[in-house]
């Protein structure tokens, strides 16, 4: 009976402690994960950010909606007050998009302890579905913020929700290693136009999937920002991105691995993309495109090589990317020069004689037992086999 007694006692005293664990750690039945091929999984569904940098409350609730209509599934703001986050995430949820922000803090050099109330902060905020993850910082490298700071307000957010990854952004690929450790995941922000090539944005993904020894995802944010007027300077870049360029940018960090792609910025003190009717309509078209895509972007790649390369002999002028989905192959294919290109599609199988273009409404057919096809300068073309 003793016996008996004292096993009931050490099986209950386990499970206390179990239970205490598990409410130490906020166990959520709904927490986030990473799949196989480390595409972020939330709510039990693999998720791929198409997202949107500097959106406001401000901005109401009809711009949310135009933003999810063109096909974006998640926004930023840089506002951290409690009741501004409240307010964000209900319209954001009402409109059925993700939120990426920040804890209720903003990490800052001369700040000794701002992270006093984030456990709270976050516990609350993660009741709404509408939180995408938690934004540790925004360049930190820049603010002489340190990675022993980020991780203390990583540990700090884990301790009131883990129902959400938490996310870093990087500008020098020279301090991808010095960060890496302190994110969940890492988010990259090259902005190469008017500065350096546009495969300034495939290096930058390929360094950071380094810095995370592949085990964690990496997500871009994609150049929107340029010069528009004397009251819009664009951030001291002398151009807007040509919407070639916008869309190659986009699909060369796709085919270099990044599983989660942003854009800066809907608008911020030098910068409103809606200032240039045009050109947003054409960034809402490639948005459209990643939606329409994301059945695809999160299938796993394929085994069989197939590649694009340019009829001078090599590869270097085009990336490419196979992925598998029901049966179909689909190779992404970017054009990275500013000059145009001819192409030879290498690897598809004999028996097949024709492959359609996404979203171009025509097909490439085989003649004399190749597939050629032209790419404008930067073009990017997604073949279906």
């Amino acid at each position: 009976m003793k016996f008996f007694t004292f096993y009931f006692k050490y099986i209950s005293a386990g499970l206390f402690l179990l239970n205490s664990l598990c409410l130490a750690s906020f166990c959520h039945a709904d927490s986030w994960r990473l799949g196989l091929s480390h595409q972020l999984v939330l709510d039990g569904k693999e998720f791929f950010p198409i997202g949107m940098y500097g959106v406001y409350s401000a901005d109401g609730v009809e711009a949310l909606k135009e933003l999810k209509a063109a096909g974006f599934n998640a926004v930023q703001t840089y506002v951290y007050s409690k009741k501004y986050l409240q307010d964000y995430l209900r319209e954001a949820q009402q409109v059925g998009l993700r939120a990426f922000i920040y804890p209720g803090t903003r990490l800052s050099r001369d700040e000794v302890d701002p992270l006093g109330k984030v456990a709270s902060m976050v516990k609350t905020l993660s009741e709404k579905d509408a939180v995408l993850a938690w934004q540790l910082a925004d360049e930190p490298e820049y603010n002489k913020i340190l990675p022993e700071q980020v991780e203390e307000l990583r540990r700090r957010i884990h301790l009131g929700d883990r129902s959400r990854p938490t996310a870093l952004v990087i500008a020098k690929s020279n301090n991808y290693k010095n960060y890496a450790p302190v994110t969940d995941i890492m988010i990259v922000d090259p902005y190469p136009v008017s500065k350096e090539p546009l495969t300034g944005i495939s290096d930058a993904v390929e360094k950071a999937r380094i810095a995370v020894k592949n085990k964690k995802p990496v997500w871009v944010v994609v150049q929107l920002f340029g010069y528009q007027n004397e009251q819009h300077k664009g951030y001291g870049r002398k151009r807007e991105p040509t919407i070639e360029e916008v869309r190659c940018m986009t699909y060369l960090a796709i085919v270099h691995g990044a599983k989660g792609i942003f854009y800066f910025a809907y608008h911020g003190s030098q910068y409103d993309v809606r200032l240039s009717p045009k050109y947003w309509e054409g960034v809402k078209g490639i948005a459209g495109e990643l939606r329409d895509l994301t059945p695809v972007l999160l299938a796993s790649g394929n085994g069989k090589k197939i590649n694009v390369q340019d009829q001078g002999g090599g590869q270097k002028a085009i990336h490419s990317l196979v992925k598998k989905l029901d049966g179909k192959k689909y190779l992404f294919a970017v054009n990275t020069l500013n000059a145009p290109v001819h192409g030879i599609i290498l690897g598809v199988e004999g028996s097949v004689q024709q492959i359609g273009v996404e979203f171009e409404s025509r097909n490439v057919d085989r003649v004399d037992g190749v597939f050629v096809d032209n790419f404008a300068p930067y073009a990017v073309h997604i073949y279906k086999i």
